[in-house]
């Protein structure tokens, strides 16, 4: 897969595997995102995604916006939006149709590709700004976006599809992104990718001698060349279709607190994140079941990073992710999981870390024990848990 293929290439530097992964697939989202679609019938959504790499200053959130910035100017697909600027100017560059050097058009239609090493930077203050990018951003809604001011020519931006990739800590964030944006606003259609630690040490000071690592642009470009090509629907294969639903019935029955919405926006996303998977893995425009199981678990964490995010925790703490996680096992067959279903299962009431801690403290009190360890990590209730569990259905009457 090409997203294996950057990850590779990128392998040298301390910047968290996350965050590569994550500009790996933004990289594939604005090169592809203007042509191709998933048709809902209702709407049609293209795979633009908004991600914030979330974390402190120093563990390297400018190098994966600026290898995606690289890679997409070599592809000349969409309109590079960088450094520092106004909404007012990024509206103005998406209304440009702009000529290549023998005088064609490569496209008519407002795309663009807004990419920096720090969100708070990359535009001017404005308290407008987000309330634009969020409605930009939903451009299935939009066929054409008009911006009308007074004393101004009227700006028709036509199709918009806009990519975002940035960076952000804590502090800037709050200073950057207020409340009402916070609560279901530019938030729940932005992606947070959270990361706390380097991906490793490296000093990346050689001697005469050493070789130099370097990325090879030229490689990763050859394939991003080819899905440049594709257009038109996104199709499903019997067992994608059949692997979304079933995520996807549970997911909507659930009742999850997020007041950032980013929760009930998720089938979206996956759906977006999804698409940009299979397109890394193939040109064939059909998703595969391993396309939509691994954007499930790429997202599993994206709602409750944003509830920290934004300050707005909810119900969530160590005693509900405990209880969430026990009723999950005690409802599987054979009261056994694996801990990437157990994942998806709980999707949005924990994520990754919350479920390390329930089950740490599930095993020091005798709930569950881990058969399996590795990538085929498994979860066990116990035979005295079932016991508890039975009788305590019996003495519900259930």
């Amino acid at each position: 897969m090409w997203i294996d293929d950057f990850l590779s290439e990128t392998s040298f530097v301390e910047t968290p595997k996350n965050w590569l992964w994550w500009s790996a697939l933004a990289t594939i989202s604005a090169v592809v995102a203007p042509k191709v679609y998933v048709n809902k019938g209702a709407y049609k959504i293209r795979p633009n995604l908004y991600i914030l790499l979330m974390g402190r200053s120093g563990l390297g959130k400018g190098f994966g916006p600026s290898a995606a910035k690289n890679l997409v100017e070599k592809v000349h697909s969409t309109r590079i939006i960088s450094g520092r600027g106004t909404i007012e100017a990024i509206i103005k560059s998406l209304s440009v149709v702009q000529a290549n050097g023998d005088g064609s058009i490569p496209f008519k239609d407002a795309r663009g590709f807004l990419v920096s090493g720090e969100f708070a930077s990359s535009l001017y203050e404005s308290s407008h700004a987000l309330t634009i990018l969020t409605d930009l951003y939903d451009g299935h809604y939009n066929k054409q976006w008009d911006n009308t001011l007074k004393n101004s020519p009227v700006e028709k931006l036509k199709d918009v599809c806009l990519t975002m990739l940035s960076g952000a800590n804590q502090d800037m964030f709050n200073l950057t992104v207020d409340k009402h944006h916070m609560g279901g606003g530019f938030v729940g259609r932005t992606l947070l990718i959270s990361a706390d630690k380097r991906a490793k040490s490296n000093s990346m000071i050689y001697g005469d001698d050493d070789e130099i690592p370097q990325v090879d642009y030229d490689r990763l470009v050859q394939h991003l060349q080819k899905i440049n090509k594709l257009e038109g629907a996104i199709g499903w294969t019997k067992d994608a279709k059949e692997k979304y639903n079933e995520w996807f019935y549970p997911y909507r029955e659930a009742d999850v607190e997020d007041k950032t919405g980013t929760y009930d926006r998720m089938n979206d996303h996956i759906i977006k994140v999804a698409t940009c998977i299979g397109l890394a893995r193939s040109t064939s425009m059909k998703l595969e079941a391993e396309d939509i199981e691994l954007a499930i678990e790429a997202c599993s964490d994206l709602s409750s990073t944003a509830r920290k995010t934004a300050g707005m925790q909810g119900k969530s703490n160590t005693s509900e992710s405990n209880k969430a996680v026990l009723a999950i096992l005690f409802n599987a067959p054979g009261y056994n999981l694996t801990r990437k279903q157990v994942l998806q299962k709980g999707f949005g009431e924990f994520d990754s870390v919350e479920l390390d801690k329930a089950v740490e403290t599930l095993s020091q009190t005798g709930f569950i024990t881990q058969p399996t360890g590795g990538k085929g990590i498994s979860y066990q209730v116990t035979k005295e848990a079932i016991a508890w569990w039975e009788n305590s259905l019996k003495r519900k009457g259930q």
